[in-house]
């Protein structure tokens, strides 16, 4: 088919390929369907974050081959409860992909306070500074800033939420006269 003269022929496509031999005064012709499979690499999706007590199940299709978890399992249904490293091997008989997967636990924010409800003197502030990487932050008037600043009265509020959870605390603050 591609004009060469060798007795060896590799291919890497599918298609019709065709060969004569001559031998003496005989001409013999033949030819073959080869159809090269090109199966899908295994594929266990992107990273993952988790909640703590939550369970995920990754399902791979049983008829693409033979599957191999890190762990030595050999199931097409993995379900994951714990933050680690993933890693599955797929043998398709023709070849061998391997995906891995990276997961994270993720806890609910931790409890925080504003502390207790307080007074304050004519020109006195109230001024708060949490961590950053607390998660993020939304005060009742719409700030998303770690740090808040009360000078007037009235009753505040930030909650801390995450995909795990939400804490949420508030403080009322009254302004008094000396």
């Amino acid at each position: 088919s591609d004009g060469s003269h060798n007795p060896n022929l590799t291919v890497y496509a599918s298609g019709e390929y065709t060969v004569t031999a001559q031998y003496g005064c005989n001409t013999d012709v033949a030819t073959i369907e080869v159809e090269v499979y090109n199966p899908p690499a295994v594929d266990i999706g992107d990273d993952i974050i988790l909640c703590d007590g939550d369970v995920t199940t990754i399902t791979l299709d049983p008829d693409f081959g033979d599957y191999l978890w890190q762990d030595g399992s050999t199931s097409t249904d993995y379900v994951i409860t714990d933050a680690g490293t993933y890693h599955v091997t797929l043998d398709d008989g023709c070849d061998i992909t391997h995906d891995t997967i990276v997961v994270t636990l993720l806890d609910p924010p931790a409890p925080f306070s504003l502390g207790a409800d307080t007074f304050l003197c004519p020109g006195d502030d109230l001024s708060y500074v949490f961590d950053p990487d607390l998660g993020e932050f939304q005060w009742q008037d719409g700030s998303t800033e770690p740090s808040y600043d009360m000078d007037e009265e009235g009753t505040y509020a930030l909650t801390i939420p995450n995909m795990c959870g939400a804490q949420m605390d508030e403080i009322k603050v009254v302004e008094i006269s000396p």
